[in-house]
């Protein structure tokens, strides 16, 4: 059996048997790239833009791309879903979500959803969340999520840097009623589980890309 990548309702569908000799990069796929010839623009589909589903499907990085927006990153084209309609990582381990670099970052309109106990290990960095591209102005004032994390360990959202905001953090604003910038649940239930080891580094919550202009979220920041 082979991993497979479509395009349906949602923009891609990532998801992959497990596999005994999955190692390291061998199990990673890679949806777009640092340079421009690698980007993909996910936009205007009827649910998620990309959806990484099941344990198999682990190690994937989304990099580089523009979802729910147009091409240049500053006109919102969404995709469909419901609350959560950009990034949604299912029960898979290890996501990396944008990168270390600038160039590495998505922007995306409809945030980013880990979902699961089998979602640890992911990480979100670098990533305009609900923001054009170059920070100036939000995507749209109807967002709802920038980040949730439910049940799921070791995740990291950003990283350390110099200036907040600033890859590897991330940029995030959500302005909805009842929003929330960066939200964690986790549970003592072995059909859930915990959200432990949780980091949130560099990031910006609730203003525009340089930091200098509020776009408060609608209910809590973190």
């Amino acid at each position: 059996q082979i991993a497979t990548m479509r395009v349906n309702l949602d923009g891609i569908l990532y998801t992959a048997p497990i596999s005994p000799n999955c190692h390291g990069d061998f199990c990673g796929a890679r949806l777009g790239g640092a340079t421009e010839a690698e980007r993909n623009v996910i936009s205007g589909n009827g649910f998620f833009g990309v959806r990484i589903l099941g344990e198999g499907a682990s190690g994937v990085t989304v990099a580089g791309n523009t979802i729910g927006t147009d091409a240049t990153g500053t006109v919102a084209l969404p995709n469909g879903g419901s609350t959560t309609t950009g990034v949604v990582v299912d029960g898979a381990p290890g996501a990396v979500i944008g990168g270390e670099t600038a160039v590495e970052g998505n922007v995306i309109l409809g945030g980013i959803h880990i979902e699961g106990p089998g979602a640890d290990g992911a990480r979100i960095q670098g990533n305009r969340i609900n923001l054009s591209a170059d920070g100036s102005a939000e995507l749209d004032p109807e967002a709802f999520t920038g980040i949730l994390v439910e049940y799921a360990s070791g995740v990291t959202i950003g990283g350390p840097t110099d200036v907040p905001g600033r890859a590897p953090g991330n940029a995030i604003v959500a302005s909805a009623p009842f929003s929330n910038g960066i939200a964690v649940l986790g549970e003592d239930d072995p059909d859930k589980g915990p959200a432990d080891d949780l980091r949130v580094l560099g990031n910006l919550v609730g203003t525009d890309g340089s930091g200098t202009a509020a776009i408060p979220v609608g209910e809590e920041g973190i």
